[in-house]
């Protein structure tokens, strides 16, 4: 089956599905740091793209796409949701879907979608996609609840099926139990850089920090993360220097979560991260579990293959 994934970021959401048995056979991505960073990690070698000036060249069996979440989040203030420039980058994934007829699709965004003018941006979304001749699931699912990953990121699946008896006979994973914690997906030991020197802006800030505790720097105060689970890691990320990094206490003082630990928590084990600490931090910052999205592409190919 040949797969074609849209917004491709990194190539996590890629990844889920090759773990499953999916191909992805071609990507397309924008930003130039997402694709350096999507060929260090994948056989599959992709050229930045933008999915405004893409047309297809052939049909595939299936799409996957985390179209940009920033138009719908509630981190966003100034969120519009599909008035926004970028929330309208739903619609050329709808005319992509449209030109490629897969036999269904994944999509992914943040489970804020669907409260977002009192629901009737989501309406609009799933209205789209049913009149294109899909049959729409979704639900919404987290790495605590449904990878046995001790990270809070709730995000909305939407899958579509061509036919009728796929749809039927498919359902998103249930819950698992939670066994891990956030420290056992932490480096024993991590370079000085992400240690707070006593000299530093936010040393004040993080010296109250306790081992065995995670907490989130803003900008001018650290947050306790009292369900002890690594908060939802946004798309701003490490803007400002240190706007939302997650921080601990370790044996040797103070640090930041490195950009390699937290694409750990997405799932991305050995996975090659930009020397760049802000590029790494952005980057985990706009990605998806590839536990989470395995579990729901396992699910996926129980229905596609069953010949009943």
């Amino acid at each position: 089956m040949k797969g074609l994934s849209l917004f491709a970021g990194v190539g996590l959401f890629d990844k889920g599905f090759e773990n499953a048995g999916f191909s992805i056979t071609n990507a397309i991505e924008i930003n130039k740091d997402a694709v350096a960073c999507y060929n260090q990690n994948n056989k599959l070698q992709i050229t930045e793209k933008d999915i405004l000036e893409y047309i297809p060249a052939y049909k595939y069996d299936f799409l996957i796409a985390g179209f940009p979440c920033p138009s719908f989040s509630k981190a966003n203030p100034n969120a519009t949701g599909l008035e926004d420039p970028r929330g309208q980058l739903f619609f050329e994934l709808v005319r992509v879907i449209q030109q490629t007829k897969p036999k269904f699709f994944c999509l992914e965004n943040v489970d804020n979608i669907l409260t977002i003018d009192e629901g009737a941006t989501f309406a609009k979304i799933k209205a789209e996609l049913e009149y294109l001749g899909y049959f729409v699931k979704y639900s919404v699912l987290s790495p605590h609840t449904h990878a046995n990953i001790p990270a809070l990121r709730k995000r909305l699946f939407i899958v579509g099926f061509a036919k009728p008896k796929h749809y039927e006979a498919f359902s998103f994973p249930e819950q698992i139990e939670l066994t891990k914690s956030v420290f056992d997906f932490l480096d024993e030991t991590v370079e000085d850089k992400f240690y707070f020197k006593e000299n530093a802006v936010h040393f004040k800030t993080v010296e109250p920090a306790e081992q065995g505790k995670v907490y989130q720097l803003r900008r001018t105060y650290l947050r306790e993360n009292k369900n002890n689970l690594l908060p939802t890691i946004t798309h701003t990320i490490g803007t400002g220097g240190n706007n939302n990094v997650p921080v601990i206490r370790d044996y040797k003082g103070v640090r930041k979560i490195t950009p390699a630990e937290l694409f750990r928590f997405q799932g991305a084990n050995n996975f090659i991260v930009p020397s760049a600490i802000s590029t790494g931090y952005r980057l985990v910052g706009n990605a998806v579990c590839v536990s989470v999205v395995e579990r729901i592409a396992k699910n996926i190919r129980k229905v596609i293959d069953d010949p009943a």
